[in-house]
């Protein structure tokens, strides 16, 4: 199992969701990526809240393969 959401290989992103797609996509390097749907976090679990509301990804830093995503919490 790879290390994810962590101190070491994550990091608070501008993110959005492109709802024609049905896809996340988060700002990083100051380029759009996609984000596999399979690499998103399921919200339903605590463990996976964001710690202050944005969105997170995660990378490793020499190959910049995407690990995981977390959604931001809603706004209310």
């Amino acid at each position: 199992m790879v290390s994810c959401c962590n101190s070491l290989d994550c990091e608070a992103v501008e993110g959005r969701y492109d709802d024609a797609r049905r896809m996340y996509q988060a700002k990083i390097g100051g380029e759009w990526l996609d984000i596999p749907p399979e690499i998103v976090l399921d919200p339903k679990k605590p463990e996976n809240h964001s710690p202050d509301g944005s969105f997170h990804a995660c990378w490793n830093r020499s190959t910049k393969e995407l690990l995981c995503f977390r959604e931001a919490e809603p706004k209310i």
